[in-house]
C-alpha cells in the first residue's frame, strides 16, 4: 500500500482554482445569458420578457410569485425618485419624495380611484396619462387657489405645492398590484434655498459696509457668518418639514387605497357639493 498522500481529483482542482465570488457569477450568468439568447436569435439580455425572466428565476429556484412581484418593484422606480444627488440635497435637503406598497386592487381601479381622489381631494389635474402611470400637477382656476388658500379643515394641501405627483401601479397578479406615488418638491425647494440666498447676501452686504465704515474686520463679518448659518439652518428646517409632511399625506393615500376608502369623498367635500 502506498504511503503518498491523497491527492486531490483534477475536477475538484479545477473548482477550487475557478472559485468565483457573488459579483464575478452575477456578471458571467448575465453575459452568459445575453450570448445565448444572441445565438438564438432572440432578444438581448437588456430585453429578457417578463415569462423569460421568470424562466429563468425558476432555473435557480426562485418563485414565480416573488419574481413578479420584484418585476412590479422595477417598474414602478422611479430613478430621479431614488437618488437625486446635488449641491441643492446636501445644502437644503431632498426635493423628490416616495412611497410604494403591495395593494390587493386591481391595477386599473388602482389609477382610476387615485386619478379621482387627486383631483377631487388635493386640487390636482392630469398632466401625463399612460397605461400604468398617470402624472398630475395643481390645478391654477381661482376656485382651486381661494380653496388651498383657505384651508377649510386643516388639511394643508401639500401635494399642491409640488411641480408634479405620480402615480404607478403595475400588476403582479389577478389580486395584487404594485402601487408607486412619487412627489416632485423641487421647485419649493428652490423658493426656500432663494430666500436663504438673499438673506446670506445681505449678511455679507452688511459685513461689506461695516468694512468699509472702518470697523474691524473680525467684528465686522460677524453680520455675515450669523444670517449666513441661519439663512442655511431655515431653509433646511422648512424644506425637511415640508418634505416629510408630504411623506406622509402620501402614506395615507395608500392607506386609504388599501382600504378602498378613496372612493368616498371626504367630509368637507361632500358639504362642498351640496353648496
Amino acid at each position: 500500500m502506498s504511503n503518498l498522500p491523497d491527492r486531490p481529483s483534477p475536477d475538484r482542482t479545477a473548482l477550487e482554482r475557478t472559485a468565483l465570488d457573488r459579483s464575478a457569477v452575477e456578471r458571467v450568468l448575465a453575459r452568459a445569458a445575453q450570448l445565448q439568447s444572441t445565438d438564438a436569435g432572440e432578444m438581448p439580455a437588456e430585453q429578457m420578457t417578463e415569462a423569460q425572466i421568470i424562466e429563468l428565476g425558476r432555473e435557480v429556484g426562485l418563485s414565480p410569485e416573488h419574481l413578479r412581484q420584484a418585476l412590479a418593484e422595477e417598474r414602478t422606480r422611479v430613478p430621479s425618485a431614488d437618488s437625486e444627488g446635488g449641491a441643492l440635497e446636501h445644502l437644503v435637503g431632498p426635493g423628490r419624495i416616495a412611497t410604494a406598497r403591495t395593494i390587493r386592487v386591481a391595477s386599473g381601479a388602482a389609477l382610476a380611484q387615485l386619478d379621482a381622489w387627486m383631483q377631487r381631494e388635493e386640487c390636482l389635474n392630469v398632466m401625463r396619462r399612460f397605461e400604468d402611470r398617470i402624472v398630475w400637477e395643481p390645478r391654477r382656476d381661482l376656485m382651486s387657489q381661494i380653496r388651498t388658500g383657505l384651508d377649510l379643515g386643516g388639511r394643508g394641501f401639500l401635494l399642491s405645492r409640488a411641480l408634479t405627483v405620480a402615480a404607478t401601479a403595475v400588476r403582479i397578479d389577478d389580486t395584487r398590484t404594485m402601487v408607486r406615488l412619487d412627489a416632485d418638491f423641487t421647485g419649493y425647494r428652490r423658493q426656500v434655498a432663494g430666500t436663504g440666498g438673499l438673506i446670506a447676501t445681505v449678511g455679507a452686504g452688511a459685513a461689506g459696509t461695516a468694512a468699509a465704515i472702518g470697523v474691524m474686520l473680525p467684528v465686522a463679518v460677524v453680520p455675515a457668518v450669523v444670517l449666513g448659518f441661519g439663512a442655511v439652518y431655515q431653509a433646511r428646517r422648512r424644506q425637511r418639514a415640508l418634505v416629510a409632511r408630504g411623506q406622509l399625506v402620501l402614506e395615507q393615500i395608500l392607506d386609504r387605497l388599501e382600504r378602498g376608502e378613496l372612493s368616498r369623498p371626504s367630509f368637507l367635500t361632500s358639504i362642498a357639493r351640496q353648496l
